[in-house]
């Protein structure tokens, strides 16, 4: 039996599923359609059941959030997917081996877009260890980093050569860590990268500065170079333990925002639950985009002076926003009184007390003095004491 023949035949069915798609009006349903084609075309036996596919976000641990990925192969074994809501679904990077963004025709702006999603995808994925339990044995090594693959059903009017030069501009000004494994135009040919021995390069640790792109026009054997090198690619990376603590605490969707830390708000006198809502959100974002980050050491000693005992120089060295358009006095130059209550209390405005919270996986800090009453709303059913 000819193996390659069979994947001639699936990738003309492919093709022709997807020209018959393209046929539909609503461009939403031709990219579901795409997406799926290929998606049933992986699961058809093709791929071990421990691989799970869907589509969706990816968290990162420190509850960055990637673009809406096409196609996100992840464990389907051991992990499950984290859902917003029944049209969303997320991932925890720790279970996710990679990305395939399905593009119809692969012209120069789909490419870079593509190149893109792959890049930030691989940016939240940290560089860690692995670890791996059983009852023999305990193993500790460099966990593989993700994947990220373009597949594209055609060409936009270019070449698999020009691509490659696109792909060659872009990589310049990329980390190596966040280039894409493979780009694959069926019925044409794929790009991967090749190595000073001109020896080919799949696996993402393995890419580094002098790497180059080179295009391979496989014509009607695309699809089989990119099904086995795609099995290759995941038998490679061993994900190891999976810790779904680290993703306790999920992101928020505000607005068009994903947030989190807002909602532990509390009124003085009483046990309600409250939390920041959009336009406060939406004003700090605004203004911390233009006005750019700033170390949290740096915050730290124009509101208070000085350093807190005990605080690790790794959480100081931390670039964060900070929002304070008003430039708020420090605690050292505000007087305290006592009020009716014998409580002590800030004469006026200051920069602390303050408090953070994530946008999109970044950390803005503001003094608690520009919180008012209608950048609060009541958390229905919760308590202080649920905190």
């Amino acid at each position: 039996m000819n193996v390659k023949s069979l994947y001639r035949l699936a990738a003309k069915k492919l093709i022709s599923d997807f020209e018959m798609s393209s046929q539909l009006k609503h461009q939403g349903s031709t990219g579901t359609y795409r997406e799926d084609a290929i998606k049933k075309f992986l699961l058809e036996g093709r791929l071990p059941d421990k691989y799970g596919i869907g589509s969706g976000e990816i968290i990162g641990p420190n509850s960055d959030i990637s673009r809406q990925s096409d196609l996100v192969i992840y464990d389907k074994l051991n992990c499950p997917v984290l859902l917003f809501e029944e049209s969303v679904q997320v991932f925890p990077s720790d279970a996710v081996y990679g990305i395939i963004e399905v593009k119809s025709r692969l012209s120069k702006q789909k490419l870079i877009e593509a190149l893109e999603n792959i890049a930030e995808f691989k940016s939240l994925v940290p560089k860690e260890k692995a670890v791996q339990n059983n009852a023999l044995v305990h193993m500790t090594y460099n966990k593989p980093r993700p994947f990220g693959i373009i597949f594209a059903y055609s060409l936009g009017g270019n070449s698999l050569d020009s691509l490659t030069e696109n792909l060659r501009d872009f990589e310049e000004s990329k980390d190596p860590d966040l280039w894409p494994n493979m780009i694959v135009v069926l019925g044409e040919g794929i790009i991967w990268h090749n190595g000073r021995s001109l020896n080919t390069l799949l696996h993402s640790e393995d890419f580094y500065s002098e790497v180059y792109p080179i295009p391979i026009h496989f014509k009607e054997d695309t699809l089989f170079e990119f099904y086995f090198n795609l099995f290759d690619i995941l038998s490679n990376i061993k994900l190891g333990d999976i810790d779904l603590r680290k993703y306790k605490e999920l992101p928020k969707k505000v607005g068009n925002f994903y947030v989190t830390g807002h909602d532990r708000f509390q009124r003085i006198g009483t046990n309600k639950v409250y939390a920041l809502n959009e336009r406060f959100i939406k004003r700090i974002y605004d203004y911390c985009q233009m006005a750019g980050k700033k170390k949290y050491k740096d915050i730290l000693l124009l509101g208070l002076g000085q350093i807190p005992q005990g605080m690790d120089e790794k959480s100081l060295d931390v670039y964060v926003y900070y929002y304070d358009p008003d430039e708020l006095p420090s605690l050292q130059e505000v007087s305290f009184v006592k009020d009716e209550y014998d409580r002590v209390n800030l004469s006026g405005n200051a920069k602390f007390p303050s408090s953070s919270i994530t946008i999109n996986g970044e950390i803005y800090v503001f003094p608690q003095a520009y919180i008012t009453e209608e950048d609060l709303t009541e958390v229905p059913n919760m308590k202080t004491e649920d905190l």
